[in-house]
């Protein structure tokens, strides 16, 4: 069976659709998944800031941030915080699977029911790879 149902789009989207219909050109077309890719990339950046924010501890913080957004290696973050390499390992796992439990259904309402990433790493390289 067909699903004959639209693509539902956020209120930006349409507010732009609304705005450009009437004049929109073939330039315009050509820009209007860019835009709506691009919307939703940084709503789910700053869904994503606040997970960190609100859903991790400080250490949890400095290691994600340190290992995903500094692309650090667990080496360098345990030396710079003078604890053990397997320490790392155990809070970078504990924080990844509180995130990705908090974004993961927040990613695919607002991009893709297709192929959901399987883990918070996925998750962040889909992200970056945008950029």
């Amino acid at each position: 069976m067909k699903n004959n149902n639209p693509t539902q789009l956020s209120r930006d989207e349409y507010l732009f659709l609304s705005e450009k219909f009437e004049m929109m050109t073939a330039d315009d077309v050509k820009e209007l998944p860019k835009y709506i890719v691009s919307m939703r990339q940084q709503n789910f950046e700053r869904v994503m800031k606040l997970a960190i924010e609100n859903e991790l501890d400080e250490t949890e913080k400095k290691y994600i941030n340190d290992k995903y957004f500094l692309l650090m290696r667990v080496g360098d973050i345990a030396r710079k915080y003078s604890v053990s390499r397997q320490s790392v390992y155990r809070v970078l796992e504990k924080a990844s699977k509180k995130l990705y439990e908090n974004l993961k259904y927040v990613y695919c309402c607002g991009f893709t029911l297709i192929n959901p990433p399987a883990n918070l790493e996925e998750l962040l390289k889909s992200t970056t790879r945008r950029n």
